[in-house]
């Protein structure tokens, strides 16, 4: 398991990662938005729901993997995932990550079991990936720090803020290899393969 969290200001590409999307999670925007409402744009630049992600590993950067090889990997994860089924984990709360602010799940035995598999597949036909161990929990990141040192004041935000929330629960039905760009207080990236759960089951 990877992690965007240790953050710094260098804009660029940064390379081809498994990600986690939510792009139809109605609940978990809401839920962003309400704490995003209550944090100052002056010290922390709120992800949009558009892109609220979780990083799941990182393969490789973009010199190092051709197109052919993604294509590969893609196709290793698609049979690796074609009998796993869409499951469902719960955001428990919001944490301090080194300073930005983050969803923090109730238990995240199943994401750590998706990306064990996904990392599996990818080296049986990419030996060469660099991927990055992390002890950081899965975590979606909704607000990345403008200013430095502003870990009491994200803790200060997550405290209140937990007080606050329910429980919500997110359906994980598919996972993403991605090309991923940094900038200044945000990421973007660039879907290549889409890798859904389940795809052979009732078939």
């Amino acid at each position: 398991m990877t992690t965007d969290d240790s953050y710094d200001r260098r804009p660029g590409i940064l390379g081809h990662y498994w990600f986690l999307t939510f792009g139809h999670a109605p609940a978990l925007h809401a839920m962003a938005t309400a704490v995003q409402q209550t944090i100052p744009v002056t010290d922390f630049a709120p992800v949009p729901v558009t892109g609220l992600h979780l990083t799941l590993d990182r393969i490789a950067r973009p010199e190092k993997c051709s197109a052919q090889q993604l294509d590969s990997i893609a196709r290793a994860a698609q049979h690796a995932c074609r009998d796993r089924t869409p499951f469902t984990v719960r955001i428990a709360g919001v944490t301090n990550l080194h300073g930005a602010l983050a969803f923090t799940f109730e238990s995240s035995n199943r994401i750590r079991e998706l990306s064990g598999i996904l990392r599996a597949a990818t080296l049986s036909v990419y030996p060469a990936a660099s991927f990055k161990d992390s002890h950081a929990a899965p975590h979606i990141t909704i607000a990345y720090p403008i200013a430095t040192d502003m870990s009491v004041d994200a803790s200060s935000i997550a405290d209140r803020m937990n007080e606050a929330i329910a429980e919500v629960g997110v359906v994980i039905a598919e996972a993403e290899l991605v090309l991923l760009e940094r900038h200044l207080h945000a990421y973007s990236w660039t879907t290549g393969s889409r890798i859904p759960l389940g795809s052979n089951i009732n078939r």
